[in-house]
């Protein structure tokens, strides 16, 4: 008897492990976000908040995960494989769902940036003449070769303005945080210097960036960026000041519209003609806050419940599945 009973739950345990084992790999297909695309720059966090879903849900795509010349995509279109270019894409602006479906990608959506599905906070003019500067970043995996000198010249080209501007604050990139000299270049000519952190899995990214921000009047940077959109559609004065570092970091080929061309190069030279207007030499110290709900996609904004559905973030989706 006892043997029997032994048995039997033995039995009852592999049984109810299998159980979990499957139910688990089941609601992994389901919930918690693994995209590390999705992740950055707490993206994920700030769309899964708006649609005011407790739930951790993954989003059956990837997102955007920054402003971009062309397509959107985070690597030139021969680099993705045709199984890749099927996968659903979530966009920002006209430009990259023209661009990527000319590129080949065949299930892509425009919901705009996830910057635009924050909450908005009363957003005032600053009078207060302060300039917050986001210089072009290194990345993971394409870092600077010279840092010290290359932000050792920004800093050169930064001091025949410095004097317009009461105060001025320096927000670095992770990477380039942790180089003591580059931070001890721009204290020594009175910068304030900070860094956003990391951008992978921190939730808080884009959320310092908006406090942050919001308390300078002016931004800038050497490139066009997201940092330059988002400063925009803040309604703060931005404008483009100094040689651009994509001369030292740009190595992306991509194929434009006038053939085989340097990615970063390329698109800030083009971009500089499309809005010469947030050019220093053209600055006229207004706010042009168009161009950021443009670049940024404001006009494909979902609503809490179109962005439930596109997302397919429901619990009727689980047990019953397209």
């Amino acid at each position: 008897m006892n043997l029997l009973l032994s048995n039997i739950r033995q039995k009852l345990y592999l049984n109810k492990r299998k159980f979990y084992r499957l139910s688990g790999q089941f609601l992994q297909k389901i919930f918690w976000e693994k995209n590390i695309d999705n992740l950055y720059y707490g993206h994920y966090n700030i769309l899964k908040r708006y649609t005011n879903s407790y739930l951790p849900y993954k989003i059956n795509g990837e997102l955007q995960h920054g402003w971009h010349g062309t397509n959107g995509m985070t690597c030139p279109p021969h680099l993705h494989s045709e199984l890749q270019k099927t996968k659903r894409y979530y966009l920002w602006n006209a430009r990259n769902i023209e661009r990527s479906i000319k590129d080949g990608y065949h299930n892509v959506i425009a919901l705009g940036a996830p910057f635009i599905y924050m909450k908005r906070l009363k957003i005032d003019k600053k009078n207060n003449g302060g300039l917050i500067l986001f210089p072009l970043h290194s990345q993971e995996y394409n870092t600077f070769e010279n840092p010290v000198i290359i932000y050792k010249n920004y800093i050169n080209e930064l001091k025949k303005i410095k004097h317009l501007f009461k105060f001025i604050t320096v927000s670095l990139y992770w990477y380039e945080y942790q180089n003591k000299k580059i931070i001890s270049m721009f204290n020594d000519v009175g910068f304030k210097v900070i860094t956003m952190g990391h951008r992978d899995n921190n939730i808080k990214f884009l959320y310092n960036f908006r406090d942050i921000v919001l308390q300078h009047e002016y931004l800038s940077s050497d490139s066009f960026s997201s940092a330059i959109f988002y400063g925009l559609f803040l309604k703060r004065k931005t404008f483009l000041y100094g040689s651009s570092m994509y001369e030292d970091l740009d190595t992306e080929v991509w194929n434009t519209e006038k053939g085989i061309e340097r990615y970063g190069t390329y698109y800030n030279n083009l971009f500089k003609k499309k809005y010469p207007q947030l050019i220093w030499e053209n600055f006229d110290n207004e706010i042009h806050y168009d161009i950021g709900i443009k670049e940024l996609g404001y006009e494909n904004k979902k609503s809490k419940k179109e962005l439930r559905e596109i997302f397919e973030w429901k619990l009727k989706n689980i047990f019953m599945p397209h």
